[in-house]
């Protein structure tokens, strides 16, 4: 669930981190993005047996949807911050 979006995620972070703390930047963020999927894999078939197999495929839908708004708004942050 997280690989889809991960290289552009890795992308962001190398780009904007500080040299010296690249390697821990891109550790840091890798660990949430595996932290993120075993939490969401040992919820699903919770949730599965309370609202059934198209509402956790509905809330799954959520974190893709969350990806995609948080480059939307990097790219925004980086054109309107080029240097000139």
């Amino acid at each position: 669930m997280s690989a889809i979006d991960s290289a552009q995620f890795s992308a962001a972070v190398s780009e904007v981190a500080e040299v010296e703390y690249v390697g821990t930047a891109l550790t840091f963020q890798m660990c949430i993005g595996f932290l993120i999927t075993i939490f969401s894999i040992n919820l699903i078939p919770m949730i599965q047996r309370y609202v059934g197999w198209e509402w956790v495929f509905a809330l799954l839908a959520i974190g893709p949807i969350l990806g995609i708004l948080s480059m939307v708004k990097y790219k925004r942050h980086e054109f309107n911050h080029v240097e000139r």
